[in-house]
């Protein structure tokens, strides 16, 4: 807990969760002496919107200089607007980084499901985290070398491997999970529940970051069509780019498919038609419109067990996750659907008695089918 005292004690505790954790990591590793202020830059991705997180910048260029490392110099990657880089150094050659970032979300969204499809059928402990640790060094080792277009027919010998590590004749109920974008994939900050789950037996399917990054195709248009955004480039240019990366998707589901447990990647303009009777595809702050199509195909998919991770006071999330859940179950009334909010002094206790009502039930529908 660390790192949420020193994000209270150098931010304030009307912020948010991630960012309470992020501000305090900061802080935390230069104060453990490990990194030396005069030759070190904080660098980090945010999304921009109508999200407190846009405000991370100030807030943690305030914490350093409240700690006293006032000349570590802030850099902030951002698409999103109303987020400026002051750093004049810190530039980014976007059309080498954008292939290399695709084939990178596509690569770790493949490993993510194959790992927690494994963890609860593996045939020997650890067999899992082995197979997931030696893939994730060969990939790093591609994107270094600029070979990243190799991450994808990595994919398929990736998917023998953790096929075969699994024992593929155990069932397990599959449990989804969705919620805002740090707590989902930061294992401190929702206390490693994906990995309890696994223990217990429950095979987790991961959230997936592509489906983050490639709504914002979606969003584009919607905004467009509702004359809030100009159309500064040729549309034609976006469809492109937008088949760009459909080809990708689908040579990843191509190499993927060979794990039986493998789901394939959508496309996002299907995923955003299923949610349309359900929430206004204008909602695009925080997870927007993307998080209740997340729900929606799982259910498609034949998984009903979901449970979101969410920041306590996260407008955007408490908004679309509190409020789509009536209105989901309504459409979907076999889904079993638990919201578990998250922040500096969450009661552990709270969380697992939540949980194992949530698992409860899951194994009690089981049982009577």
């Amino acid at each position: 807990m660390e790192s949420a005292e020193y994000g209270l004690r150098y931010a304030n505790n009307e912020i948010c969760y991630p960012a309470t954790l992020v501000i305090g990591d900061i802080v935390k590793a230069f104060k453990s002496g490990k990194y030396d202020p005069s030759k070190t830059t904080v660098a980090f991705v945010q999304t921009g919107g109508q999200c407190r997180a846009t405000n991370y910048l100030p807030l943690i260029k305030k914490a350093l200089l409240k700690a006293g490392f006032e000349k570590v110099p802030v850099a902030c990657v951002s698409l999103g607007s109303g987020v400026d880089n002051f750093q004049p150094g810190f530039k980014i050659n976007w059309l080498k980084t954008i292939p290399a970032t695709i084939h990178a979300f596509l690569f770790s969204d493949c490993l993510a499901q194959f790992y927690y499809a494994t963890l609860p059928r593996e045939l020997q402990t650890g067999m899992s985290s082995k197979l997931l640790d030696k893939y994730l060094h060969l990939g790093k080792a591609l994107i270094r070398t600029n070979k990243s277009e190799k991450l994808l027919p990595l994919i398929q010998e990736a998917a023998y491997d953790f096929k075969n590590a699994c024992n593929c004749k155990k069932h397990c109920s599959r449990v989804g999970i969705v919620g805002e974008i740090y707590l989902k994939y930061n294992s401190f900050s929702h206390k490693n529940i994906p990995t309890w789950l696994a223990k217990q037996g429950f095979e987790i399917v991961p959230p997936l970051l592509t489906p983050f990054f490639t709504q914002y195709f979606v969003n584009r248009k919607i905004r467009q069509n509702a004359h809030i955004e100009k159309n500064h480039l040729s549309q034609t240019i976006y469809n492109r780019l937008y088949q760009y990366v459909r080809k990708k998707m689908e040579t990843a589901n191509m190499y993927a498919n060979e794990f039986p447990y493998y789901i394939p990647f959508h496309d996002i303009f299907e995923e955003a038609e299923h949610v349309e009777d359900i929430i206004t595809l204008n909602a695009q702050f925080g997870e927007g419109w993307l998080l209740p199509a997340e729900i929606v195909q799982y259910i498609q998919t034949g998984i009903n067990n979901v449970i979101c991770f969410q920041p306590f006071g996260c407008i955007a999330n408490h908004i679309v996750s509190k409020g789509m859940e009536k209105r989901l179950k309504l459409l979907y009334p076999e889904l079993n659907f638990l919201s578990l909010d998250f922040d500096s002094g969450v009661s552990d206790a709270n969380i697992t008695n939540r949980l194992l009502l949530f698992t409860h039930s899951i194994e009690t529908t089981s049982t009577q089918q």
